[in-house]
């Protein structure tokens, strides 16, 4: 056998665990951010100013 479950599936789980946390980002950036995309408080050159600094 090529080595245990944990040992194959390792790297598979971590990307996984970091695909989740991007996610959760993402979404919490949306929620702030869109609101004040509608209203007009916010410009999207701003907004994408404010994601850069976050990714």
């Amino acid at each position: 056998m090529a080595g245990t479950f944990t040992d194959r599936f390792k790297p598979m789980i971590g990307r996984l665990q970091e695909s989740i946390l991007e996610s959760r980002i993402l979404a919490a950036l949306r929620s702030a951010l869109l609101p004040k995309l509608i209203s007009g408080e916010l410009r999207v050159p701003d907004a994408e100013r404010i994601v850069g600094r976050a990714m």
